[in-house]
């Protein structure tokens, strides 16, 4: 398998702007082919020879499996783009080692931190695909390059140089020096040190070698916010599957909420991965926020009003945490995506995108709005069964005032008519919203319902259930929306009446104290 990653630099001449590291449109690749041939194709000096050239590139990146790159673009300016800065190839050589290629960087914007940027982000996209290394070829006399990447961890993989086996050009240069080869050990958490540089106006007035598709910036598209959401999450889910079993660093807002040194770090993952591609959007995780329901919402209500951004990332980094502590393989990574829509007096946030990676199965569940849902990019749909048939799923509930309606539920035999012929268990308590959510979204459970969950575990789960053609409402059988917190997901065969047996038992939200 080869995957091919992209990654440019654009800027507006006239406005300052951010850096936004997205999927490259087919449109863009004569421009990041005119990059290429400049940087690489001096020798070439027939105006013809440079055509075809480009047009090597072209075809090259056609045949690649995917494509991302990152440009300059705010509200104010967003249909406008600027010059490409620099972009870098990634393959996946084998299924551990990834390799680097046609690092380019424009003349006129070197020395500014665009080649250090483009391989972090290299590094994320490489772990998201699993991979243990990175490798390179630079050439022998090529001072700042081999600089770079020293400073960088990369080290010698040969003692002698060589050839280049990945050459990309046709028209090759015969007196090119020998190159050397240098590997990158990997491990999850470097995305999350170091992250990468914000461009903005300071490289205005570049004059930029330019082909036929220069073409205007634009708002990500979902499937570009759901491809980076992934490729973080994979990349956290790789750290938490070695880690697993670690220790319990504190409690927090009860015995039973636990924190491990890896809910931390799992996030750093997922917020440098989004600062890389999305610097302008904002993000909010459950590891930067005080324990307790209160703290929660009050920390989601701030974020939605103050948020500077059309763009919020709502992210449990590790949902599960006791699970994960016992060393019990049942953890979700969860990443949903809130946007603003509507105007002005109108506006509201809508969950566009959803991802709920599952660390131990490999699986990665992921939704955007109006696209459906997937499973490890097969579509699935929530299950057909009626209540009598329902496997329901419920949680731990942290506090009294939750976990007493949550019992009521459970003890609501008349949901679960097959218990007194038959002894069998109905309702699974399993320690991770994300992975029920995700499993009603399958169709492995019926439903999930809990009187009070947080943001970041629900926000991701919601939008799978709904785009696998579930029904998600909170207890009274009102709207659920983002700030929402007492939840009932299920298929469209059982939601009603669950519900209303849900309600005859007093399951509504918290208890009063």
């Amino acid at each position: 398998m080869i995957w091919s990653l992209v990654m440019c630099a654009s800027l507006v001449t006239h406005a300052p702007s951010a850096t936004v590291f997205r999927r490259a449109r087919p449109e863009e690749s004569a421009d990041i082919a005119v990059l290429r041939v400049h940087t690489f194709c001096g020798h070439l000096r027939a105006p013809y020879s440079r055509y075809l050239q480009q047009r090597v590139f072209e075809e090259s990146m056609a045949a690649k499996t995917a494509t991302v790159v990152a440009v300059a673009a705010s509200r104010a300016v967003a249909g406008e783009a600027g010059p490409i800065l620099g972009c870098a190839d990634l393959l996946q050589a084998t299924t551990a080692s990834c390799y680097v290629t046609n690092v380019a960087v424009h003349a006129q914007a070197r020395r500014r931190g665009i080649a250090r940027g483009l391989m972090r982000l290299a590094e994320a996209q490489a772990l998201s695909l699993g991979g243990e290394e990175l490798v390179l070829h630079v050439e022998e006399d090529n001072a700042p390059a081999l600089a770079l990447y020293e400073a960088i961890g990369f080290a010698p993989l040969l003692d002698e140089p060589q050839r280049s086996f990945f050459s990309a050009a046709t028209f090759t240069d015969a007196s090119a020096p020998p190159q050397r080869l240098l590997r990158k050990r990997l491990h999850a958490t470097a995305i999350a040190r170091g992250g990468l540089p914000s461009m903005s106006a300071a490289a205005a007035g570049l004059d930029a070698p330019r082909g036929d598709g220069a073409r205007a910036g634009a708002s990500p598209t979902l499937e570009e916010v759901a491809e980076v959401a992934e490729a973080a999450g994979r990349a956290a889910a790789a750290l938490v599957r070695d880690r697993v079993g670690a220790g319990v660093l504190k409690t927090k807002a009860t015995r039973g909420d636990l924190l491990t040194a890896v809910d931390g770090e799992a996030q750093e993952v997922i917020e440098a991965a989004v600062r890389a591609a999305f610097p302008a959007h904002a993000f909010l995780g459950e590891e930067s926020v005080p324990a307790g329901a209160t703290a929660s919402a009050d920390a989601l209500r701030c974020a939605l009003d103050a948020c500077g951004s059309d763009w919020l990332w709502v992210v449990d980094p590790l949902d599960g945490t006791t699970n994960f502590v016992q060393s019990l393989p049942l953890v979700g990574v969860s990443i949903g995506v809130a946007r603003r829509v509507g105007e002005a007096a109108e506006q509201r946030w809508e969950v566009v995108v959803g991802v709920v990676v599952d660390p131990f199965r490999e699986e990665t569940v992921t939704a955007t709005l109006g696209g459906g849902c997937t499973l490890n990019g097969s579509p699935v749909r929530v299950g057909v069964e009626p209540l009598a048939d329902a496997v329901v799923a419920t949680g731990f509930a942290p506090t009294e005032a939750s976990l007493a309606p949550m019992v009521r539920g459970i003890a609501a035999r008349p949901v679960f008519p097959r218990c007194s012929d038959t002894g069998r268990e109905l309702v699974l308590r399993l320690g991770s919203a994300a992975i029920m959510l995700a499993w009603v979204a399958c169709g492995r459970l019926s439903a999930y319902f809990e009187a009070d969950l947080n943001a970041w575990d629900s926000a991701a789960g919601v939008l799978l259930v709904r785009e696998a053609g579930g029904l998600v409402s909170d207890l009274r059988g009102g709207p659920f929306g983002i700030a929402s917190r007492p939840m009932l997901a299920s298929n469209a065969a059982a939601h009603a009446e669950l519900r209303e047996v849900l309600r005859d038992a007093r399951v509504l939200g918290l208890d009063p104290l």
